[in-house]
């Protein structure tokens, strides 16, 4: 299809009033909590030192519950690697999936703030880490990211995992360990393309945009202040369309050979907050529309 007729099509329904995609995470803003202060439907485990859920800005949204933990272990001579991990459902081979994440570190400092790396079904999908793209955490300073990606699943599996390690190889010292954050936990099967901004999201900042899709496919973003109450099916497409109208068109292009767009731009001065769609082209000339999503400066 056409970049043009594309946008066209786009902008053709984008009066069109449609369900939510849905998030195979339980819980992932960690807003329910059991008696002994752990987050509902997660396992936490190998931690050395018991986390907790906390309300604090992981996003860059204000604070809200999230997961918080002291990373790194009693010794100064092995890594300090913890889990949170649950049972995310079926995983079918071929399928594309979208995973996303907040992380931070914030606190005080005793050198490298850590990595968080996701794992669906055993195999590594997405990787934060501070210690090498930030490098040393001066006290007091927060660093916050997105965990963003799309990938095909390699297996099926019914009863497919999902597991977050957070890991740092510094002594966790009372006082002068920073604190990982870890919110805002989304995964769900995807046709369409998935807009991810790599870096701090701070406006009049500078970051990455990645657009991951089918390879040497046309795709379009739209921009729009909120979401449908009721999502509806579009005939002819595949998906659904989650944002409100009006729209205002944000980013058109074509993915290389392997499925990636990317720009480096800088944001615009001023905090904001929007919801972001993007449609590709289909095989069948229809549209294939992903998930919307919550993009934010601040």
């Amino acid at each position: 299809m056409p970049r043009s007729r594309l946008f066209a099509t786009l902008v053709a329904v984008s009066l069109a009033g449609f369900a939510h995609a849905q998030n195979r995470v339980a819980n992932g803003d960690f807003s329910k909590v059991d008696t002994n202060g752990n987050p509902t439907g997660w396992t936490v485990s190998k931690f050395d030192f018991k986390p907790s859920i906390v309300k604090f800005d992981t996003a860059g949204l204000g604070a809200d519950n999230a997961f918080s933990a002291t990373h790194g272990k009693r010794s100064m001579t092995s890594t300090g690697i913890g889990e949170l991990s649950q049972a995310v459902g079926l995983i079918v081979q071929g399928q594309a999936y979208e995973l996303r994440g907040d992380v931070a570190v914030g606190g005080n400092f005793n050198n490298g703030p850590g990595k968080f790396e996701f794992f669906v079904d055993g195999v590594s999908v997405a990787v934060v880490d501070f210690t090498t793209s930030r490098g040393p955490k001066p006290s007091g300073v927060t660093f916050r990211e997105r965990a963003c990606v799309r990938f095909t699943a390699a297996k099926t599996n019914t009863t497919a995992q999902l597991k977050i390690e957070v890991s740092r190889k510094y002594g966790a010292l009372v006082g002068l360990t920073p604190t990982a954050y870890v919110d805002n936990v989304f995964l769900a099967p995807t046709l369409g393309p998935v807009m991810c901004l790599r870096g701090e999201r701070k406006a009049g900042g500078s970051v990455t945009l990645d657009v991951l899709g089918r390879p040497n496919t046309n795709f379009v973003f739209y921009a729009s202040a909120g979401l449908l109450a009721k999502p509806l099916t579009i005939p002819g497409w595949n998906g659904k369309l989650e944002i409100t109208s009006p729209m205002l068109f944000l980013l058109g292009g074509k993915t290389n050979a392997s499925g990636v767009f990317s720009l480096r731009l800088t944001t615009p001065a001023g905090a904001a907050k929007f919801y972001v769609q993007g449609g590709q082209a289909s095989t069948t000339a229809a549209v294939d529309l992903g998930n919307a999503q919550l993009i934010n400066l601040y």
